[in-house]
């Protein structure tokens, strides 16, 4: 074995569980976080004491439902819905008509009071899928944050996973090319015997 041959795959492997984990940064940050979400009471206050965004938080707030929005998603449609007073969206599971969960589930009473928990995102931390809902809600004055209602830590776990087992694959590529060139130095140490 040559020491190129046992480099150049250990770099890629060190490089690319590198990049996995920087794509996967926030997602483990808010795998870590507490299952209990931080209270940041009504939204309009909170959100003027410019709160920690990729956090596990809890608002309360009313919604103006005349203007929220349904939104098809991978895992069921949501409604987008704009907490009156905040530069501030909350994305809840859409079941049915607006309004049609009681508030004490997370999601929107059939008076519009929001009272639940999620993920904070700034909007600067969200995907450029996230752009047209963004446009349509900015008439109403610029969002700086959105809730994603119902997400908690736990559901956090895939990115947490993926970079858990990019990482230990880096530490075994690691450990492969230590033994690896350690035993090419015993083969350069090792005497050469001669025949006469």
């Amino acid at each position: 074995m040559t020491l190129a041959r046992i480099a150049l795959p250990t770099l890629v492997t060190v490089l690319g569980s590198a990049v996995t984990l920087f794509l996967f940064r926030a997602d483990i940050a808010y795998f870590l976080e507490p299952r209990e979400p931080r209270d940041l009471g009504e939204a309009t206050a909170a959100v003027a004491a410019a709160p920690t965004t990729n956090a596990h938080v809890r608002l309360r707030g009313v919604a103006d439902l005349l203007s929220s929005l349904r939104v098809g998603r991978r895992g069921g449609d949501v409604r987008v819905a704009r907490l009156s007073g905040a530069p501030l969206l909350v994305e809840v599971p859409a079941s049915g008509a607006p309004g049609t969960r009681p508030a004490g589930e997370g999601g929107l009473s059939d008076s519009g009071f929001f009272d639940g928990s999620g993920r904070l995102f700034g909007v600067d931390q969200l995907g450029s899928s996230y752009a047209p809902i963004l446009r349509r809600f900015q008439e109403g004055g610029p969002v700086r944050y959105v809730l994603v209602s119902g997400e908690t830590p736990n559901d956090a776990w895939l990115g947490f996973a993926a970079s858990s087992g990019v990482a230990v694959f880096a530490v075994l590529a690691c450990v492969f090319a230590a033994r690896a060139l350690a035993r090419m130095r015993q083969r350069a140490r090792a005497p050469v015997s001669s025949e006469d």
